[in-house]
């Protein structure tokens, strides 16, 4: 997650932004990221100042966020294509917020990917036989399901 553009009210300079602005000059990268196993028995991490290379040995893909009229949006990235089952959707803008436990679409998108899921759960109910969904942004594919 890159600084200084981190979500924060208004006019108020955020915590990491802070951070960047005190330490900058020593950090290697204006990043942070954050790791919350599942694990209870497994400590959390916050990494400031740089991308932990041992969890990314083939490094970041690094996409930049979407600028709206006021400025640059929260989390939003452009995304190349978006494949859910067989139905491809290019041209779309999603938030990538790992806090976010929601999929919010335009409402034409949404019809057609919940009719997708209805017809797989009349046949089937496992997650699994769920339709896939890969999400490509930056031109580096993410399949989930």
């Amino acid at each position: 997650l890159g600084l200084p553009q981190a979500a924060a009210l208004q006019g108020l300079e955020s915590p990491l932004g802070a951070l960047a602005r005190v330490y900058g000059s020593s950090l290697r990268d204006k990043v942070f990221s954050f790791e919350m196993p599942n694990d209870q028995e497994t400590l959390s991490q916050l990494t400031i100042g740089a991308v932990p290379r041992e969890q990314f040995p083939t490094g970041v893909n690094w996409v930049n966020v979407v600028q709206d009229g006021s400025g640059f949006s929260h989390w939003a990235v452009s995304f190349d294509k978006v494949v859910v089952g067989s139905l491809a959707m290019a041209g779309r803008v999603g938030i990538v917020d790992p806090s976010a436990s929601c999929i919010v679409m335009p409402p034409a998108d949404a019809r057609s990917f919940f009719r997708l899921s209805q017809e797989v759960a009349v046949v089937d109910s496992r997650c699994s036989a769920q339709p896939s969904l890969v999400f490509t942004i930056g031109g580096q594919a993410y399949h989930l399901g």
